[in-house]
């Protein structure tokens, strides 16, 4: 009996949290942003934004998880002409005056979020540092996970995001690059390209793909905002400003204060710091470069995947500090899910991938990113050569050594789960790690 194969492409998928880190990477309460109200709540949203934000002391709408659908999403509908015709009326009400008041801050950054030419923004350039504290199970590592980052942003919908791992033994560097078309996160060492749906641009780019893409979408439904001075970053003058959750918001309960430092004149926000609700950073930036007004090769903002590259859909954008991207994955696959929720200082839980129809997470140790490979798929583990081992919690699994990896087959509720590790694994932690599984709510 031999184990199932999978490349290691797809083992990477697991961990790309953690690569933005990702992924990512972590999870905040709302997923992608989603199309199914349609175009026309959208094209209404952004035309009054503005002025709500400005006119209404305390949030009085209802809760939603619809974030504004960005550019690239706007391009491929038919209603382009109307909602074009919105962003130039708020456009000119925001260039009107420079903001001053903390909601006319934050509206600019959601502005130019959708439309950068709403603030002005035509192009950006920098380099920035980001602290991650959230693991691919919803835990907080006692180290936080680095990374550095160099953007190339073009308006209306062109990015480039080079992420590259600050610690030894990281996550290989991966890209992603959105055209006209799709955006991709490729990682060149295991030959993975991740289509990633929409992404925030403008003054939010520097986000795409991480464990906060989200946060500060929609911002002005769950925040209050205030002002909280003024300081100099990468050589601009910076707006302070200090999100607090609203009762009652998608975030109350999970997540604390926000506090961010926003460009003067475009509104990209230079540094951020996300709390959990005790006072614990959860996700920091700051950019340490920038630049806008950069010139860039038209050659940066073109991929299109290799023909020998293994390619996948992302299922949702990585939640911080809930188990978002599990949920995702359940409802995307025909089968019961269940995630592990064995803890180890040796170990990291990265995030859920979907492969066509099966899930596989990945744990992994500071010299192995596959160290622990878990797949899910529908079906049973049928009867074959191996020893039988008592799980913890109940149950049994089936446990064999094929002399470069170690592997436990077991059933739960019509799903076939194995769990893989290399030799360097204890046979103790890998049955913990199987032992350890609990179903997830669709």
């Amino acid at each position: 009996m031999s184990g199932e194969v999978v490349r290691a492409d797809v083992i990477d998928r697991a961990i790309d949290g953690d690569l933005v880190p990702s992924d990512s990477e972590v999870t905040f309460a709302q997923e992608v942003t989603q199309l199914a109200r349609g175009v026309q709540l959208e094209v209404e949203r952004a035309a009054t934004v503005w002025e709500r934000i400005r006119a209404t002391p305390a949030r009085s709408e209802p809760r939603s998880r619809f974030g504004f659908v960005h550019l690239p999403s706007f391009r491929r509908r038919t209603a382009l002409v109307g909602v074009a015709a919105v962003l130039v009326v708020v456009a000119i009400v925001v260039s009107a005056s420079a903001p001053t008041d903390a909601k006319e801050l934050l509206a600019k950054v959601e502005l130019g979020a959708i439309d950068p030419s709403a603030v002005g923004l035509a192009r950006y350039a920098g380099e920035l540092r980001v602290s991650s504290w959230i693991a691919g199970d919803g835990t907080r590592p006692n180290v936080p996970i680095s990374f550095n980052e160099v953007i190339s942003f073009e308006s209306p919908n062109r990015l480039r995001l080079e992420i590259t791992s600050a610690q030894a033994n990281g996550a290989p560097p991966s890209v992603v690059i959105a055209t006209d078309t799709a955006t991709w996160l490729w990682t060149p060492a295991t030959h993975t390209a991740i289509r990633l749906g929409t992404v925030p641009l403008g003054t939010l780019a520097f986000l795409a793909g991480s464990e906060a893409e989200t946060a500060l979408t929609g911002a002005s439904r769950d925040y209050a905002v205030a002002r909280d001075g003024t300081e100099t970053l990468a050589g601009r003058a910076g707006d302070r400003v200090v999100l607090t959750p609203l009762p009652g918001s998608a975030v109350a309960g999970r997540l604390g204060k926000t506090t961010l430092t926003l460009d003067h004149q475009y509104a990209v926000p230079l540094a951020g710091r996300i709390l959990d609700p005790s006072g614990g950073s959860l996700f920091e930036w700051t950019f340490v470069k920038i630049d806008f007004a950069p010139s860039f090769d038209p050659a940066a903002f073109v991929f299109t995947p290799p023909a020998d590259a293994i390619t996948s859909d992302r299922v949702s954008t990585p939640a911080l500090g809930i188990d978002g991207p599990w949920g995702a994955v359940a409802r995307a696959v025909s089968f019961r899910v269940f995630r592990p929720t064995f803890a180890s200082s040796n170990l990291q839980l990265g995030y859920p991938s979907r492969d066509q129809d099966r899930l596989v997470v990945t744990y992994r140790s500071s010299t192995d990113l596959g160290a622990v490979l878990i797949i899910e798929s529908a079906g049973t583990a049928g009867p074959g050569p191996g020893e039988r081992v008592a799980l913890p919690g109940g149950g049994s699994g089936l446990y064999w050594n094929d002399g470069a990896r170690q592997h436990i087959v077991l059933s739960r509720e019509g799903t076939r789960i194995e769990v893989q590790a290399s030799l360097n694994v204890s046979r103790d932690d890998l049955v913990k790690i199987a032992g350890s599984l609990v179903a997830v709510s669709r």
